[in-house]
């Protein structure tokens, strides 16, 4: 093994020069390897130049090392990397948004190879994705970045092509703050847009707010998994977002609208789409001004994804149990669904209040009244002789105590009042 600083000629001036970095050149089994230690003092490229070493006669061993991926383009590892997630069975639009999203965080950290994939590569890469001036990214967009690349180092150590993870050492981005706030519908807003809507697009926008579906499930939705006669739709798991095959029931209107739907325009096709094509973005906002709904207000944004929303305030609205709600939701935790799917108005809180008045007692500024029961003729006949006498009133104080010993000193028994704790 030896160390050495190369020497090149400067272009401009001509002289010279002596490279700041170490390489180290060597042989193993009759092979010769010169590789660059990155390290401008002897002491760490001598550790380096050892550790290159042992990899070298690990390899020639036999024995597992990464020497051979160390130096491999990212590019070619990342094209691997989406070939296995299309084996996995994810979804198109995953296997599509990976590599593009591993490509430009490698390129932004000057990540050409593994070996320069440092935890201070990725955080430079972070801040230049999030400082570029163009097409500069959020800080969710980073979050769905450092998924990626957590997916990919992992995705390396298990088939034993490298064992760091720098992503272990790089912090997740804050929790951003929504762009823009979603609100749900009101029952009177869902009717005039189902009822000033084409047919076609009127049965998509009733299907998502009666059943939840989100847009890509209801755009790969075929006929086969709409049963009317049991009143159920079946997701299958390459179309679920949680990648697991599950059942929404149908209510019955629905079912039947679009049974008649499907008898009048598609009655040969028994393995088709399901439903008419998903509205764009644009068509929905027509639709809501014709109406008389504005799309956007004071209160929050309505796209497509509201009729979802819309769906669990339903629910709410409806008084149907947060476990319950969940479930139709499909959602992994109930607080996904009071956070961001339950939108309640001032009026829905008002009738809770009023209900929780009406099975709380009655109050008054000095206390709870009681509950008032017909009294029985021997109490009032007690009351009556009570207040006839002068006594009475006497009579009808509490006892204070009974006199013991001598008539010059009176003690009580009671222990609640002897005891200072009780």
């Amino acid at each position: 093994m030896r160390l050495y600083r190369p020497t090149y000629v400067h272009k401009k001036t001509g002289q010279r020069k002596v490279c700041e970095t170490w390489r180290v050149r060597w042989s193993v089994a009759g092979r010769k390897f010169d590789e660059t230690t990155r390290c401008r003092d002897r002491r760490a490229a001598e550790q380096v130049a050892a550790r290159l070493v042992r990899e070298s006669e690990l390899e020639a061993a036999g024995l597992q090392t990464h020497f051979k991926t160390r130096d491999l383009p990212v590019a070619k590892l990342i094209d691997d990397y989406a070939a296995e997630l299309a084996r996995r069975g994810r979804s198109k639009k995953h296997v599509a948004e990976t590599p593009g999203r591993l490509r430009a965080l490698f390129e932004a950290g000057g990540i050409g190879s593994l070996v320069k994939a440092t935890p201070a590569a990725l955080r430079l890469a972070f801040d230049r994705l999030t400082t570029r001036k163009k097409r500069r990214c959020s800080p969710r967009t980073i979050a769905h970045y450092r998924t990626a690349a957590v997916g990919f180092f992992r995705w390396l150590q298990r088939e034993g092509k490298w064992s760091q993870d720098p992503t272990e050492q790089v912090t997740a981005p804050s929790a951003p703050e929504p762009t823009f706030q979603r609100r749900a519908l009101t029952p009177h807003e869902l009717a005039k847009l189902i009822g000033t809507a084409p047919a076609e697009r009127a049965l998509v926008y009733r299907f998502a707010a009666t059943t939840g579906l989100r847009r890509g499930e209801l755009e790969h939705l075929t006929v086969p998994d709409v049963n009317p006669e049991e009143g159920v739709v079946r997701v299958r798991a390459s179309v679920a977002k949680s990648r697991a095959e599950q059942v929404v029931p149908l209510p019955r209107e629905v079912a039947e609208v679009w049974t008649a739907w499907r008898r009048e325009h598609r009655p040969t096709d028994s393995g088709g789409k399901a439903l008419p094509p998903v509205p764009a973005v644009d068509v929905l906002r027509d639709d809501l001004r014709a109406a008389g709904i504005e799309p956007e207000t004071a209160e929050g944004k309505i796209d497509f994804h509201s009729l979802r929303v819309t769906f669990g305030t339903s629910l709410a609205r409806a008084g149907v149990p947060l476990a319950v709600t969940q479930r139709l939701m499909r959602h992994s935790t109930p607080l996904l669904t009071t956070k961001h799917y339950t939108r309640l108005e001032i009026f829905d809180l008002a009738a809770a209040a009023e209900k929780a008045a009406q099975l709380s007692p009655v109050l008054t500024p000095r206390g709870v009244i009681p509950s008032q029961q017909p009294a029985s003729p021997r109490s009032e006949n007690a009351g009556d002789k009570a207040a006839e006498s002068p006594r009475g009133a006497r009579e009808s104080r509490p006892a204070r105590g009974k006199r013991h010993g001598s008539g010059r000193r009176t003690r009580t028994v009671d222990l609640r009042v002897m005891n200072p704790v009780l």
